[in-house]
C-alpha cells in the first residue's frame, strides 16, 4: 500500500512525539502542545478532534474522555477522520519518546 504525503506526515509526527495539533492541510506545519494547553482546550470547549492512536485494548482500559480511538495502523483508512479538512486534530498516545 502506498501512503499519501499527508498520511506519511501523520505517521512521522506520531513517531516523533505524541501530542500534535494539526488541521489536515498538507502545507501547514505540525505543532506540539503541552498537556496543560490540551486540558485548557477541553475545559474551554474548543472545537477539535482528540484522537488516541493507541491500540484499542489500551484505549478501552484508559483514555482521555471525549477522545476517539484510531490506532496508528488504521489512520490511512479510518472513516472516523473528519471530512472537513480544516478541522483541528489532536493526536495523542502515552507520552513522549
Amino acid at each position: 500500500m502506498r501512503l499519501s504525503a499527508k498520511v506519511r506526515l501523520i505517521f512521522f509526527a506520531i513517531l516523533m512525539s505524541c501530542v500534535y495539533v494539526k488541521p489536515i492541510i498538507a502545507h501547514e506545519t505540525w505543532r506540539t502542545i503541552s498537556t496543560e494547553k490540551l486540558a485548557a482546550k477541553i475545559e474551554q470547549g474548543d472545537d477539535f478532534y482528540l484522537i488516541s492512536v493507541l491500540p484499542k485494548i489500551i484505549y478501552d482500559n484508559r483514555h482521555i474522555p471525549g477522545s476517539i480511538n484510531i490506532p496508528v495502523s488504521e489512520i490511512p483508512t479510518s472513516a472516523l477522520l473528519p471530512e472537513d479538512k480544516s478541522k483541528l486534530l489532536i493526536f495523542y498516545c502515552m507520552g513522549t519518546l
